[in-house]
């Protein structure tokens, strides 16, 4: 008498009347694997581990973890260990996430282990961008890892004769500010350390004309700080008088 293997009977049912058709002798069976695994793993230190499927893993299929470091730190290691081959398990990183690795799991259990680092700190130096003259400037003594975002500094800048602090740059020389009070007042911290360098603008001088005793009207003339420019030519008369000059203040006998 044939052994029937049910699991590979074919049944044909035509208006409720079913018919069981034998699979040949020749013929192979299929096996198929139910076996699963488990991923285990412990909270790690100074970070988090996330994984995608921890229990029921079914060998071959793709693992995904995800580590995430608390701020000052960043990614050491992850380890991949088969407990049935006590050997490391091949990990993969991310091309676009570099927190992100993925794996294949093997025909047994596995440990995942992750390990976080304190990433280099960098820092941020205030400088008064002139030379041949001290300015104070801001002291930050803080460090930053990469990726911090950083809060740059406003006040404690001190002055400077004919000029007006307009913020600051990340080049000496510079004319135009980067970071100012009103506008963009942070950044990201990257691989170095920085400096930053104060920015200065030069201030306008308003020149008022004075009769002195005489008559008429001269318009006020702006000039820029520390720059030589042309005098509105005179306007002004004075009978009994001749104009030889100008000079500063309202009593003044000679000319500048």
């Amino acid at each position: 008498m044939k052994q029937i293997f049910f699991p590979l009977i074919a049944l044909a049912c035509v208006l409720g009347a079913c018919s069981l058709f034998e699979k040949d002798d020749d013929s192979e069976t299929a096996a198929i694997s139910t076996n699963t695994y488990s991923v285990s793993y412990a909270a790690p230190k100074n970070g988090t581990l996330s994984v995608s499927k921890t229990v029921a893993v079914s060998a071959g299929i793709t693992i995904t973890l995800t580590l995430t470091p608390d701020d000052g730190y960043q990614i050491s290691s992850v380890t991949v260990y088969s407990t049935t081959t006590e050997q490391a398990v091949p990990t993969t990183q991310s091309s676009t996430d570099d927190s992100v690795y993925t794996f294949t799991m093997p025909e047994g259990d596995v440990t995942v282990t992750a390990l976080f680092a304190p990433a280099p700190t960098y820092t941020v130096t205030y400088a008064d961008g002139v030379d041949n003259e001290y300015v104070t400037v801001p002291t930050d003594t803080g460090t930053y890892w990469e990726g911090k975002k950083v809060y740059v500094r406003f006040t404690g800048v001190g002055t400077r004769s004919g000029y007006t602090f307009t913020g600051w740059a990340e080049s000496s020389g510079s004319t135009e500010a980067t970071y100012t009070a009103g506008g963009t007042s942070s950044f990201i911290m990257g691989s170095e350390n920085i400096t930053l360098y104060a920015v200065w603008k030069l201030q306008s001088v308003t020149l008022s004309y004075n009769a002195n005793g005489g008559s008429g009207s001269m318009n006020n003339q702006s000039m820029t700080y520390g720059t030589f420019g042309s005098l509105t030519a005179n306007a002004f008369t004075r009978t009994g008088y001749k104009f030889i000059g100008l000079g500063l203040g309202s009593s003044v006998t000679a000319v500048s």
